[in-house]
């Protein structure tokens, strides 16, 4: 190491310097988790080097003088340097960084920082979408760019444009993860033709609005239907259920008469009535930090993402998005009536379940259609688990209150970290950890 400095004309002891407090911050950062009371599966999934934005940049750093900033092993996430002055950002040794999708100072190239030692990619623009990305989507991002990356990617299917949509994937399963840390999701599956009229429709509202409330983060596939009805519930976890049964009421008060091309007849119409749910948002506002998350995916972009999620973790490959909502669920799935799609998900969950170490709970809403009409699916789970410790966590019922006293129970055992205060949801939740440096403040 000694050799390289010299030959690159660094001064050693200033990197040393860093070097051993970058060591100590890692040290306590992981002391810190280990006097946790609570277990958290995705501890750590934030890195301590991990930037997204040039305030945590600024923070990791204050106090140091540029040219004791050494950048070696740190990650940029789309983070925007310009206004660090082009002469600051030279003096920082940016030898093993990676700037992925960045910004730089004017007068600093790409081809600058790479000279420099690091790793450097710029976002392409040939696409209608950032291949590398801080953060998942917010839902106004989402509204202006959803359509257009759509039917980009129908009509291409290049080499280019394929590796640019796997760095998406993987910027927002990043993200996501980021996002989770702290937090237990419950994932709730179910049928994308669940109207919003229907009973079904009301009771996975109030199962969305009731888990949010026990400390839980509700996630789903994003779409229409049980997937709209459970971040529906979930966006409105802070209101009464007096102001649920508002919202259900504006958003079945005029339905609006949408004529479907002849050409996607498989599309139903109130796939793509946004106005309804546009009304529940204009009387209780956008959501801002409901612990309510979707993940849909451009592959069925012909369902619009529903409203109602604060965050939306869209992935192009449907096969890593099924697998990322799965996975991430410590807290337990939930199963309301589906068809094919949500079949799937009852199995492909109970293989991961099967042979994983940390086995969850997974709850069959409706017993009537998971006993009666599913064919057999819940009888066969029952049976396919058997002797495996999540046979005990098995439940079918009718009843939301039962459901989620179960999952909170389980959850309590495990000591998963549940959300008792809602402003730590506004908190930014990708600046953790401690400065190199001291502030001076």
């Amino acid at each position: 190491m000694a050799d390289l400095l010299n030959t690159l004309n660094v001064t050693a002891g200033s990197a040393e310097k860093t070097k051993q407090q970058q060591t100590a911050v890692e040290s306590e950062y992981q002391k810190a988790k280990q006097k946790q009371k609570i277990f958290d599966p995705f501890a750590g999934e934030n890195e301590e080097f991990e930037i997204e934005t040039i305030s945590e940049f600024r923070k990791k750093t204050c106090g140091l003088k540029p040219s004791e900033v050494v950048l070696d092993g740190w990650v940029f996430q789309e983070v925007d340097f310009r206004s660090i002055p082009r002469e600051t950002f030279q003096q920082y040794d940016v030898r093993g960084a990676s700037f992925w999708g960045c910004t730089f100072p004017e007068g600093v190239s790409i081809i600058d920082v790479q000279s420099r030692g690091a790793a450097a990619w710029a976002n392409p623009t040939d696409v209608p979408f950032k291949a590398f990305r801080a953060f998942m989507y917010t839902q106004p991002e989402l509204r202006l760019v959803d359509d257009t990356i759509y039917e980009h990617y129908l009509k291409h299917r290049d080499l280019r444009t394929k590796i640019s949509q796997t760095a998406h994937d993987h910027s927002i399963q990043d993200a996501m993860k980021d996002y989770l840390e702290g937090k237990t999701p419950v994932g709730v599956m179910g049928g994308h033709g669940m109207q919003r009229a229907s009973a079904a429709y009301r009771q996975v509202v109030y199962l969305g609005y009731y888990l949010a409330r026990a400390g839980f983060l509700v996630i789903t596939g994003g779409g229409p239907g049980a997937m709209e009805a459970a971040n529906m519930g979930a966006y409105l976890w802070e209101r009464s259920e007096e102001e649920v049964e508002q919202a259900l009421k504006l958003l079945n008060e005029k339905p609006a008469q949408i004529e479907v091309p002849s050409d996607k007849k498989r599309i139903k119409p109130e796939y793509l009535d946004t106005e309804s749910p546009d009304r529940v948002l204009a009387a209780f506002g956008q959501p801002t930090h409901a612990p309510s998350l979707g993940v849909p995916t451009f592959h069925y972009g012909h369902e619009p993402s529903n409203r109602f999620a604060t965050w939306v973790a869209k992935f192009f490959q449907n096969s890593l998005r099924e697998n990322d909502l799965l996975e991430v669920c410590t807290g337990g799935v939930v199963f309301t009536p589906g068809s094919a799609g949500t079949r799937q998900e009852v199995f492909q969950a109970c293989c991961s379940n099967h042979y994983g170490d940390d086995p969850v709970p997974f709850v069959f809403l409706d017993r009537h259609f998971w006993l009666e009409q599913s064919g057999g699916v819940y009888e066969l789970v029952q049976k396919t688990s058997e002797g495996r410790p999540y046979h005990d966590m098995l439940m079918c019922t009718d009843s939301v209150q039962e459901l989620v006293a179960h999952m909170y129970d389980i959850a309590k055992r495990k000591q998963r970290p549940l959300i008792t205060d809602p402003k730590t949801l506004l908190e930014a939740h990708w600046e953790g950890g401690v400065s190199l440096g001291e502030c001076d403040e």
